[in-house]
């Protein structure tokens, strides 16, 4: 059930809004580029040296250019992307401990003011 009847409305109307924006933006978008002048403008990019000169870059043949790129060592990419997996799982265990201990801290009070029993608290940590 919803709060109010005209949420489905209101949703219906945000997502052919949201189209709509972004159908002008691009217009206008592709307009400016036509009187700029930048239509086929690409800026070149440049490897920056801290990512060229590091230990633990190599070259290889990119299979699209034909080219010799810089690329980094899957051995270090997979230590790092395993490193913002310890650290997420870190701060998702933070946050459940947080609200285990608000709860708990709710239950104490409510205890300490007698107005409910401390076993209230299992149904609304668990359900």
């Amino acid at each position: 059930s919803t709060d109010n009847p005209f949420n489905p409305l209101y949703a219906i109307f945000i997502a052919v809004w949201s189209i709509m924006v972004r159908a002008g933006w691009e217009r206008l978008e592709t307009t400016y580029q036509y009187q700029w002048g930048t239509v086929d403008y690409e800026e070149p990019e440049q490897d920056r040296t801290e990512f060229v000169q590091n230990v633990k870059t190599y070259k290889r043949l990119n299979y699209i250019s034909q080219k010799e790129e810089f690329y980094p060592d899957p051995l270090w990419r997979y230590i790092f992307v395993f490193a913002g997996f310890l650290a997420v799982c870190a701060l998702i265990a933070v946050n459940i401990l947080l609200v285990l201990l608000i709860e708990a801290g709710k239950s104490q009070i409510q205890e300490f003011l007698g107005l409910e029993h401390a076993a209230g608290m299992v149904p609304k940590v668990l359900g």
